[in-house]
């Protein structure tokens, strides 16, 4: 920190030189580790740390970046002439406005910081893979697993008396089992973050239970989608819910604030303080703080995300949700937990409501097979047959087809097995398990 503090002071003085209207400064400092194990040995390792410091500057009514990764009061002296220069000869419009006043920033959770060297990630990569192998005598040597670390340090400040400083670490380890009973080979994978320790034998049963699935036969089905399927499903489509395709006309839900958009059974919280979760956020990349919100409610939304820039181009106030990074000097939108919020009821009860359906475990080829603009998807599937209110006989090779803004409006239920995807940084999606009526299925 001291040495960012530094940083910050020489970015004054040197601003301070210059017909410098308003600057920013951004800088991050990162360790990651990781190793993979395949057939009783390490076969991928990583280690890495790195440093980025970015200056936007206002001069003359125009804006300038400039980037570099050297932490150091002389590289920041050539960076604040190179943003002025990019600024006066660029004329480039300012692309956000400063966040300024005074402002309640809420705390974050205290968290022990790790101590995770590559050795030890290592070591819960073989771990994991012989835990697994383990498992089943199914399990073939065609399995691997893996563990990864990382941490980070963020520091913002700005000509506006703003000065911010956050630090996440986080961790997972994470296994793919491959089985066979010499007559089908089926993979399937299982991750848990928060420490090294995780059980990921999941992924055997997993993989075993999809055995032997048979051709789904085409048609209309009442789907359950998982919840990995479902936080795909979310991912894939964010877009709609940013104010930037709002402000391009990119999403059906421009100017919709206040109207009922999706089923009452929908509520869609995107949340930068949740509980437990090592990479909460108390700021985001503009210097604003951060809160919790309800982006849809009972069906109804609420808001679109924003950060300065387009808040100010759409007429709203800012939610918090800026993205910038160091490394680029580039701005956008982003989310925090976002995550689809559980209902009331067990995932067998939602089974017994979609008696004859299909319940999704498996999607592929979201790159191709989704237009985040238009809504529509088209997605290589697999899962289970339900019968008799559980998920029984696996099926493969069908293609569920849909959009996403009618998914919502025709979701019928919401399970109360809320899961997150696993990642080291501060943006994650989640859902719980999510009936919808009446899809198609393309199959045999």
């Amino acid at each position: 920190m001291e040495k960012f503090i530094k940083l910050k002071n020489e970015m004054i003085q040197e601003a301070s030189a210059l017909p410098i209207t308003d600057w920013e400064l951004i800088i991050s400092e990162s360790e990651d580790v990781s190793a993979s194990a395949f057939k009783g040995e390490i076969n991928k390792e990583a280690s890495s740390l790195s440093t980025a410091m970015a200056v936007r500057v206002i001069a003359s009514g125009f804006e300038g970046t400039a980037m570099t990764e050297a932490l150091d009061a002389d590289e920041i002296r050539g960076l604040v002439a190179r943003a002025y220069d990019n600024a006066i000869t660029g004329e480039k419009s300012v692309s956000a406005p400063l966040f300024e006043g005074e402002a309640d920033y809420p705390e974050t959770e205290s968290f022990e910081e790790m101590s995770v060297t590559l050795r030890d990630v290592k070591e819960a990569a073989l771990r994991k893979l012989s835990e697994i192998m383990a498992a089943d005598g199914r399990v073939s040597d065609g399995s691997t697993a893996s563990a990864a670390y990382g941490r980070v340090v963020k520091y913002y400040a700005s000509s506006r008396g703003i000065e911010l400083s956050s630090h996440r670490d986080n961790c997972y380890v994470m296994a793919s089992a491959k089985v066979s009973d010499d007559e089908e080979v089926k993979n399937a994978y299982s991750v848990k973050e928060g420490n090294l320790d995780g059980d990921v034998t999941e992924a055997v049963s997993k993989a075993v239970k999809s055995l032997h699935a048979e051709k789904a036969v085409g048609g209309k089905y009442d789907i359950v989608f998982s919840p990995d399927s479902m936080q795909q499903i979310l991912e894939t489509f964010f877009s709609v819910f940013s104010g930037k395709s709002s402000a391009y006309d990119l999403t059906r839900y421009k100017g919709r604030e206040g109207e009922k958009v999706a089923s009452e059974c929908i509520r869609i919280v995107d949340d930068p303080l949740y509980p437990g979760y090592r990479c909460q956020a108390s700021y985001d990349g503009d210097g604003c703080p951060v809160y919790t919100k309800d982006v849809i409610t009972d069906g109804v939304l609420n808001t679109l995300l924003y950060n300065m820039e387009f808040a100010a181009r759409c007429g709203k106030k800012t939610t918090g949700n800026g993205y910038r990074s160091a490394a680029s000097g580039n701005g956008g939108i982003t989310s925090y937990s976002f995550y689809i919020a559980p209902g009331n009821e067990s995932r067998e009860e939602v089974f017994r409501k979609a008696e004859g359906g299909i319940y999704v475990t498996e999607m592929k080829g979201f790159h191709a097979g989704a237009n985040d603009i238009s809504g529509d998807f088209s997605i290589e599937s697999a899962g289970f047959l339900i019968e008799d209110g559980r998920a029984d006989k696996p099926v493969k090779e069908f293609t569920v087809s849909g959009n996403f803004y009618e998914l919502l409006e025709n979701a019928a239920a919401v399970a109360d097995d809320l899961e997150f995807d696993v990642t080291l940084a501060e943006s994650r999606f989640g859902s719980p398990s999510v009936l919808v009526k009446n899809l198609s299925v393309s199959g045999k």
